[in-house]
């Protein structure tokens, strides 16, 4: 949603205005700094509210972190929310309101992101006008959030530190995950070279068990036997490996925090 907030009936009296927003943080893009190439982190704004939505644009309009510019996204419903996702997997952050549709809307969300979705990756602070609704530890206890916060305390400076502590969050998940990627494509790769060579060594002391084991004594013919049995033991094991690439998954909940 790129277009002017839209009214939807009356706003909490106690949020953050735009007289919140203060000029404090060192965002970059009227520094005369160069623009960097690197794709922007791409934030989910889900909130009923229009002004939350006008006065999040305007605290993060210029921000950066880590080199990379701030997408934001713009949602008025958990419904909306979903099919943001939907558009875009790789959302790093949501900023969630926990009471629009129901009371409990927010809430719900959390859940179809982390159980239908399976998305354990994307960083959730939950914002809430309401926090009665919802009392912090109880739903921090309960759901894979990542911060709670009310909206009366989300000035631009703590807004901005909840979202560079999720956006490098996010961050270091991704590089373990594509490290981990490269391990398996690299113990997938070292599995097949293994295989040919291993072929070998069976086939040939297979070869001399039918044509040379009536000449050896019962020394040589045991060696020959363990030779074949190992040999054949291991290239099972690998080829189980390469057959069922989850054994070399490291468990998701591993992954995250």
């Amino acid at each position: 949603y790129t277009g002017e907030p839209r009214h939807r009936g009356a706003t909490s009296p106690a949020r953050m205005t735009p007289s919140d927003v203060s000029d404090e943080l060192i965002f970059s893009a009227e520094d005369g700094r160069p623009t960097s190439s690197l794709a922007p982190w791409k934030v989910l704004i889900v909130d009923d509210e229009p002004d939350i939505h006008a006065v999040t644009r305007l605290a993060l309009a210029h921000a950066r972190f880590e080199q990379r510019g701030v997408e934001l996204l713009d949602a008025y419903s958990a419904a909306e929310g979903r099919a943001q996702l939907a558009a875009h997997p790789d959302v790093a952050l949501i900023l969630l309101d926990v009471v629009m549709e129901s009371d409990d809307a927010g809430l719900q969300f959390v859940d179809h992101v982390r159980e239908t979705l399976g998305n354990h990756d994307v960083r959730i602070v939950l914002r809430t006008g309401q926090p009665g609704v919802a009392p912090a530890r109880e739903v921090i206890e309960r759901y894979a959030i990542d911060d709670y916060r009310t909206k009366t305390e989300l000035t631009s400076e703590r807004l901005y530190v909840s979202l560079a502590a999720a956006l490098r969050t996010y961050g270091l998940l991704q590089a373990l995950r594509q490290a981990h990627e490269q391990l398996q494509r690299q113990a997938y790769a070292a599995s097949h070279d293994l295989q040919t060579p291993l072929r070998a060594i069976v086939g040939f002391t297979q070869l001399l068990q039918r044509r040379h084991l009536a000449n050896l004594d019962e020394d040589g013919q045991a060696l020959l036997n363990s030779v074949v049995d190992n040999g054949t033991a291991m290239s099972t094991l690998i080829r189980d490996l390469l057959e069922k690439p989850s054994a070399l998954n490291t468990p998701s909940s591993a992954l995250h925090t």
